[in-house]
């Protein structure tokens, strides 16, 4: 029996949210260069002034950078990727993401130098060897290159170091497509808890303005792209997720609201077979779900749309045993309790499944028990 749709999305959103990936962490460091033993030194291995680093070197197919993303407490994802000047890409995954250890994949060998070129055009070779807290508890990013004869390799912690080095390194996170293999591949992925709203902010392919912003609620800028008659409300991404599936999940009631009368289609489903339905429940983030449930199944949503294995929304909703208020207004739409997926788990299974968090709220337990033993409302 397997249960729990979304801990490594969990993790994910914890890194985002606490902006550890927004650093540099953890390398190898310069023969003769130590690491500061003060608290608050923030850089070292930096290169003289006067020395001058050369960077006329031009990037080949045996060439290679590769990033690392290292663990942190709020569960941030753990992976190594490279990226060869031929175009092969390598993977490594640590922790908090769906594939551990190794995976594979190829790219665009001309676009895999161009990134190569672009990290030492930028001035990667005069950068320090380090960029960091000591007392930090965060995670963040290694990122190495090696070009030609020179190889250098840089970390950093909470945000310290360049700005431009981050943002180049979620482009690299792009250009190698790591999130099929933080999230699994876009054909199975699955909501999880909150992973629309994580996708927003790490890189995956498809991802439009539009979803970011249905997502994270700016109802002006949301008005303001409506009102144009050429935009596609219903674009999907690499996982067939639309604008209406990245409201219901991690944006606003009013966002929502605001797609489905400017007559978006919410009966779409994604390449794992979810409607909207199943992204609203499991949003960990949304104290009401039961309002955006109630808005889809008013504008004609299934409420016992099952996914490819069957999972049904109130399946996924009977996890959340913190939230006895969403099963109860899901039975009062006629959600059918008696539904299994194609391991003949039912709703029931999925509540019992849930042994830490229905011992820690045993109220909780008995009221979505009481209301999953109630009759369907037909």
């Amino acid at each position: 029996m397997v249960f729990g749709r979304g801990c490594v999305a969990c993790g994910l959103l914890a890194g985002v949210l606490s902006g550890a990936w927004a650093g540099v962490l953890g390398a190898q460091v310069v023969p003769g260069i130590k690491r500061p033993v003060n608290p608050h030194t923030s850089t070292w291995g930096c290169p003289r002034s006067d020395v001058p680093v050369t960077g006329n070197v031009s990037a080949s197919t045996g060439d290679f950078l590769e990033l690392t993303r290292t663990k942190c407490a709020a569960g941030c994802p753990a992976y190594t990727v490279r990226v060869t000047g031929d175009g092969s890409v390598s993977w490594s995954g640590k922790a908090d993401v769906t594939v551990l250890g190794h995976a594979a994949a190829a790219i665009d060998a001309v676009g895999a130098r161009a990134m190569l070129q672009q990290l030492a055009d930028r001035g990667f070779w005069m950068l320090c060897s380090g960029y960091a807290r000591a007392d930090s508890g965060s995670g963040g990013m290694v990122t190495s290159l090696s070009i030609g004869e020179q190889t250098k390799t840089v970390e950093a912690t909470d945000a310290i170091g360049p700005a431009w080095l981050r943002e180049l390194d979620l482009e690299i996170d792009a250009l190698a497509d790591t999130h099929q293999w933080r999230h699994g591949g876009p054909r199975e992925e699955t909501f999880g808890e909150d992973r629309a709203m994580v996708d927003t902010v790490w890189p995956k392919k498809g991802v439009t303005r539009l979803m970011k912003v249905a997502a994270r609620g700016r109802l002006g800028e949301l008005k303001e792209m409506m009102a144009d008659t050429s935009l596609d409300l219903n674009a999907v991404d690499s996982s067939g997720w639309t604008a209406v599936m990245y409201a219901a999940q991690a944006g606003t009631l009013d966002a929502l609201t605001m797609l489905i009368a400017g007559r978006a289609d919410v009966l779409r489903r994604s390449n794992a077979g979810e409607t909207a339905m199943s992204a609203a429940v499991s949003s960990t983030a949304e104290p009401n779900p039961q309002e955006k449930v109630r808005a889809l199944w008013t504008a004609g949503l299934n409420i016992n749309a099952a996914d490819n294995r069957g999972v049904t929304p109130l399946m996924l909703a009977s996890e959340r045993v913190e939230s006895p208020a969403l099963v109860a207004a899901m039975m009062k739409l006629g959600a059918d309790p008696t539904k299994r997926d194609v391991d003949g788990n039912s709703a029931t299974d999925y509540l019992k499944a849930q042994d830490a968090l229905t011992r820690a709220m045993p109220d909780n337990y008995q009221a979505i028990l009481r209301s999953l033993a109630a009759s369907p409302v037909k």
